[in-house]
């Protein structure tokens, strides 16, 4: 099933690369990125209205690749838990004996940790983000800024 799933968002971009490919110059490109509204915002410019289409087209491979790294991980960790439980050698070399148990923790103990940085940074990223933002806000609306 990742197998299946992660080459269907490879085949996924690359359509959406040819589609984006050729068109010409920025335009264009944010004619794709609308739903062909205009309106005029704030500023008194003439904007063009998102696409929630084109938006969840260009994020679409992004979750396929995601659900099918959750699937290989989740299988995997199924596996060797299973091969525990049972007491199944896991070795393709005779005599050679791994602890089961000792797969099976060092895996969980890996993926944690890699899931906790991750999500560790990509929490600050946000955070910092955001205090980005209203530095902007303020900035633009001439207020005075406070930071924690």
């Amino acid at each position: 099933m990742s197998l299946v799933i992660s080459l269907l968002a490879i085949f996924f971009t690359c359509i959406e690369q040819r589609s984006l490919g050729f068109l010409q110059g920025p335009d264009a490109l944010r004619a794709w990125l609308s739903n062909g509204i205009r309106y005029t915002n704030a500023d008194g410019e003439f904007v063009y209205q998102s696409s929630m289409a084109a938006h969840q087209l260009l994020e679409s491979s992004y979750e396929l690749l995601g659900i099918s790294i959750t699937l290989f991980v989740t299988g995997l960790g199924v596996y060797l838990g299973s091969a525990w439980a049972r007491l199944l050698p896991i070795s393709p070399v005779p005599g050679v004996n791994l602890s089961n148990l000792g797969l099976l923790i060092a895996f969980v103990a890996g993926t944690g940790f890699v899931c906790l940085l991750f999500g560790y940074l990509v929490g600050r990223k946000t955070v910092e983000s955001r205090r980005c933002l209203e530095l902007r806000y303020c900035e633009r609306r001439h207020l005075s800024v406070v930071t924690v």
